[in-house]
């Protein structure tokens, strides 16, 4: 590896925010690829840039799942029993959809070009493993303001937090009362009297779709804490270990696309390098939405329900933190979902770092405030150094 400047994180994130908007499979998104394939290139690297296809609009696809439970609820007032078929299907699409797995549904929207920029670390010595390191590039569109004002979310997240322990997160909340309608449909259909609670259900996935479907035709947030600051902070380790190769772990960074449409570059990276990535020698990591607050190392995730990680990843995050002259550091329990849920559902270790503030909220998250300007300058350089020293200790690990 050649030698180079030390990388800015705070100037990376600036210049990612400047460019077009980084809608997933847009122009935006397209040249925030080129700008990290071209850091990565005055690092030293010769990084692959990697096309797939894609669903490019997040929103898009809830809304077309919220849509039919919605017309399922219309039909069950006369048949239930194709009601129960529809709504069944619609659920089981969206579970699939919501946990990186496919969805029946989603191939029907429309469709663009992504890609994933990755770059290779060789391992300085005998290679035993394989550490990948994810950021996604992209952007989100901003979130309706019911769900994503950020008084309004924080709020939210701090009742929940108190009251149950957890935030569910509202689609979690919509998936499961799409379960019970389908239930209710199909204790129609052998004459129970549900049609009055089933077409009350359809009512709110009526009112989610057209919510969603307003907010997939919104503009794109900034991205400055999700995901430019992961970006900015794969890149600066991608300078860090070119400096000091570990020994025995080979390292790929790995900038992905279309990850809020669905972590479709998560999934195409697993599926495209299947053969090369050994499920009980490569280990997944995900840094996002670093931008501002406490560090997080996750101890699992989902969308629809909690999927705990590999045990042996979250001892490795859990010795990390405690090292002395650590960064500061909590484990939490995310009911969201990043590119690390990708590998998790395909039987990897995964683990994702996040930052979130004192209600256990991500700050800005989805909206139009997301910019440079909020960015704390101590979280994205607490999540390069932890990453670091979790990345020497797995490199030790059978030493």
């Amino acid at each position: 590896m050649t030698d180079s400047k030390r990388i800015d994180m705070q100037e990376q994130i600036r210049a990612l925010c400047a460019l077009p908007p980084r809608l997933a499979g847009g122009e935006g998104e397209r040249r925030a690829h080129e700008h990290v394939a071209g850091v990565l290139r005055e690092l030293g690297y010769a990084p692959e840039v990697e096309e797939f296809r894609a669903i490019t609009n997040g929103y898009a696809r809830l809304a077309a799942h919220c849509g039919a439970l919605a017309l399922a609820g219309s039909l069950g007032i006369t048949s239930p029993r194709l009601a129960t078929l529809l709504a069944g299907g619609a659920n089981l699409s969206l579970w699939g959809d919501l946990e990186a797995r496919g969805a029946a549904l989603s191939r029907l929207l429309p469709h663009g070009t992504s890609r994933n920029v990755v770059a290779r670390l060789p391992a300085a010595k005998e290679r035993r493993r394989c550490a990948v390191l994810m950021a996604h590039v992209d952007a989100a569109r901003e979130g309706p303001a019911v769900f994503f004002e950020p008084r309004r979310a924080r709020a939210a997240a701090a009742l929940f937090h108190e009251k149950l322990g957890h935030a569910p997160n509202p689609v979690q909340i919509v998936f499961w009362a799409g379960v019970v309608q389908t239930a209710l449909h199909a204790g129609a259909s052998v004459g129970i009297p549900t049609q009055l609670a089933t077409w009350a259900l359809a009512q709110l996935q009526g009112w989610v779709a057209l919510t969603m479907g307003r907010a997939a035709l919104g503009p794109a947030v900034p991205g400055a804490s999700d995901d430019a600051a992961g970006v900015a902070v794969l890149l600066a380790l991608a300078e860090d270990l070119a400096a000091a190769p570990l020994e025995h772990t080979e390292v790929w960074f790995v900038a992905t696309g279309c990850e809020e449409s669905g972590l479709a570059g998560a999934v195409d990276l697993l599926e495209r390098h299947a053969g090369e990535l050994d499920r009980e020698r490569t280990w997944l990591l995900a840094l996002d939405t670093l931008g501002s607050g406490t560090l997080r190392w996750c101890t699992g995730e989902g969308f629809v329900r909690f999927l705990p990680y590999d045990g042996s990843f979250v001892a490795l995050a859990r010795e990390t933190a405690t090292e002395p002259g650590a960064p500061a550091s909590l484990p939490y329990a995310m009911t969201f979902g990043t590119d690390a849920l990708a590998g998790l559902v395909r039987g990897y270790k995964s683990l994702s770092l996040i930052a979130l503030d004192d209600a256990g909220y991500p700050p800005h998250y989805h909206w139009r405030s997301d910019t440079p300007e909020n960015i704390d300058p101590a979280t994205p350089a607490a999540a390069r150094e932890f990453t670091r020293r979790l990345l020497r200790r797995l490199d030790a690990r059978d030493a």
